[in-house]
């Protein structure tokens, strides 16, 4: 679909946005998904000018998975998610759903959650497990589990994180 610049009053922008109701949302998260891999921008999505689409279709659902880094709203249909911004939108297909495959999504799509979950667990439970063989009583080898927990998770997550946006 060429984007044209938006005219006064209605215009070509809510014809196309008709004719694509009219295909049906299968078929345009299709038409979509094989338009957005050719056009990535870094981090993989596309990034949309608000005056292309000024409203979401129907057919895709608000949602609150997956990391909305400053969008005021995320929308998702099929593989296809959306980040709502005040002047633009971004846009990429994941692997998985994580609505239908939420542990595909993390190892495919989001692979630092599932690295921070499995640091901050394995250090915190270390952690727990020494100050508990010291003779730490229960509440503060539970504190030192925390902060373990936390700083590996968090060491973790951002480690995988920079190193799939290289």
């Amino acid at each position: 679909m060429t984007v044209l610049p938006r005219p006064s009053g209605r215009g070509p922008i809510e014809a196309s946005f008709k004719s694509e109701m009219s295909t049906g949302p299968a078929r345009l998260q299709t038409d979509i998904s094989r338009l957005v891999r050719p056009l990535r921008m870094s981090g993989g999505e596309i990034r949309v000018p608000r005056e292309v689409r000024e409203f979401m279709p129907p057919w895709v659902e608000p949602t609150r998975l997956g990391d909305p880094r400053g969008a005021a709203r995320q929308y998702r249909h099929g593989n296809l998610h959306i980040r709502e911004y005040a002047d633009h939108y971004t846009v990429h297909t994941d692997r998985a759903d994580p609505r239908r495959d939420p542990l595909g999504h993390l190892v495919h799509d989001a692979p630092e959650v599932l690295a921070g979950l499995a640091a901050g667990a394995a250090a915190g439970a270390a952690a727990y497990l020494g100050a508990r063989a010291a003779g730490r009583g229960r509440r503060l080898s539970g504190s030192v589990a925390a902060a373990a927990a936390l700083s590996a998770g968090g060491l973790a997550y951002e480690g995988v994180k920079r190193l799939k946006e290289r």
